[in-house]
């Protein structure tokens, strides 16, 4: 997710989106007309670089007013795999490979105001969902996956206290008294 790539998650709605809209919330302090000419020369580079990939057609559609990805173009979207494979019932496999796909921040090197509100939002969806996860391995009894998930948890978030707990509790599950001790989990405190 952390990848350039998923700045094809923009236009990836399912709807046409307006064009003069689009330019506006990738360059809200631009005048219109160098906001749109910034969104042409973007689409531009982006067709480029989407060229080598083989879709049949055109991956996206555009006309004067209005661009959308070609609603016939078979893709392949991380951000939405992750969303699927994290949603209300799903089995643990699905959980488990959306979590894979979790490799960072939504393009954590753009500081745009347009894609902040996203990430900060996936980044949510990925923290419960390792919650909810790890929960649920330690409800059936998979201690030892639960831990891999709980220690990557206190990685993405030290101070995260659910995270740090559920870490500990599960080194105590596993009869690892070491590091269960107060400290940083994962790691045994020095004393």
């Amino acid at each position: 997710m952390g990848g350039r790539l998923t700045l094809a998650r923009r236009p990836c709605a399912p709807r046409p989106l307006d064009r003069r809209k689009l330019a506006f919330s990738f360059w809200p302090d631009a005048p219109e007309s160098a906001a749109r000419r910034n969104l042409r020369q973007y689409l531009h580079h982006l067709r480029q670089a989407l060229q080598p990939l083989e879709f049949d057609g055109e991956l996206l559609a555009a006309d004067g007013s209005t661009i959308q990805i070609n609603p016939g173009a078979e893709f392949w979207v991380d951000v939405e795999a992750f969303q699927q494979g994290v949603r209300p019932g799903a089995a643990l496999e699905e959980v488990e490979t959306a979590l894979h796909l979790y490799s960072g921040d939504l393009l954590a090197d753009l500081y745009d105001e347009w894609c902040i509100p996203e990430r900060e939002k996936l980044r949510e969806l990925y923290l419960q969902t390792l919650d909810h996860f790890t929960r649920s391995l330690q409800t059936v009894a998979q201690f030892e996956q639960a831990l891999v998930w709980a220690r990557r948890w206190t990685q993405v978030e030290p101070l995260d206290e659910n995270a740090q707990s559920r870490t500990i509790s599960l080194y105590a599950l596993l009869g690892d008294r070491p590091h269960t001790r107060p400290g940083i989990a994962g790691r045994p405190a020095s004393g």
